[in-house]
């Protein structure tokens, strides 16, 4: 060892061909010295670089859709990322990458239900990590009622309903038909 920030171990220091290992991630410079018989020498040297620590690996944001969507994960590591792959760990249908093999792609499923998928990153020193998200692909319209017909001549609080398994993001009462102006307290 010419360099390097820990100890290096040589399974044979004294032989052409020898295993190295390091206790320590980072640079190290490592010399091969020969000798021949009328007591001449050369040396070469290679730099080792000693990679323990996995990428960092984010799958991105959970999230609820029904249609398409452009999942962004990120993953970084300092010796450089070799592979991608997003796959489907649950669930009850199938998931469709738009391209399993990046960082980024796009997904959809064929049933109804919540999914885990995780983007696995390996790094060029062959380091794997992994981070799952969550799709809850909901196809499936909300319960609506509008209420009881009324038949009446002053104004009537409408008492609808809305039901959906997860959640409602908004109400809008609006006018189809009819001969005048209908006045709605609140809309929405």
């Amino acid at each position: 060892k010419i360099s390097g920030p820990g100890i290096i171990t040589f399974g044979s220091p004294h032989a052409e061909d020898t295993t190295i290992d390091a206790d320590t991630d980072g640079e190290y410079v490592i010399r091969l010295t020969v000798v021949d018989n009328a007591g001449n020498s050369n040396c070469d040297e290679l730099t080792l670089t000693w990679d323990t620590t996995p990428p960092e690996v984010d799958a991105g944001t959970d999230k609820l859709t029904n249609t398409q969507v452009l999942q962004d994960g990120t993953a970084s590591d300092l010796a450089g990322i070799a592979s991608y792959e997003w796959s489907k760990i649950s669930g009850p249908g199938i998931i469709t990458f738009g391209s399993s093999h990046t960082e980024d792609t796009t997904i959809e499923a064929d049933t109804d239900g919540e999914y885990v998928l995780r983007l696995t990153v390996v790094d060029n020193a062959g380091n794997s990590n992994y981070d799952d998200m969550t799709l809850t692909w909901d196809t499936t319209p909300p319960e609506v009622s509008a209420g009881d017909d009324v038949l009446t001549n002053a104004q009537v609080l409408q008492d609808g309903t809305a039901s959906d398994i997860n959640g409602i993001a908004s109400y809008e009462w609006s006018k189809i038909s009819g001969p005048g102006i209908i006045t709605f307290g609140n809309p929405h």
